[in-house]
């Protein structure tokens, strides 16, 4: 079996904070399914364009939400990978 050096400042930094009574809670709420990072770009990218701090008439958000699908499909092409 191997020892680790354990008096190290980046060991015990590391230690410190993998240990913490925080990070001992965060890690068996992490999720193991499918992940959602690509829904809450395309979501960011619809804020943007249609903030939901103002009211738009259903025509206006049908507008505003046609350019965040551009941008994305986009984002899709020049990227090279599925997001969807």
């Amino acid at each position: 079996m191997m020892k680790y050096a354990t008096c190290t400042c980046s060991f015990n930094l590391s230690s410190y904070f993998l240990e913490s009574r925080q990070m001992m809670k965060d890690v068996p709420m992490l999720s193991t399914g499918p992940q959602t990072a690509s829904i809450e770009g395309f979501n960011s990218v619809l804020n943007h364009f249609a903030p939901k701090m103002y009211g738009f008439s259903y025509c206006g958000i049908l507008h505003r939400s046609a350019v965040p699908q551009v941008v994305t499909r986009h984002m899709n092409f020049t990227s090279e990978t599925d997001l969807w």
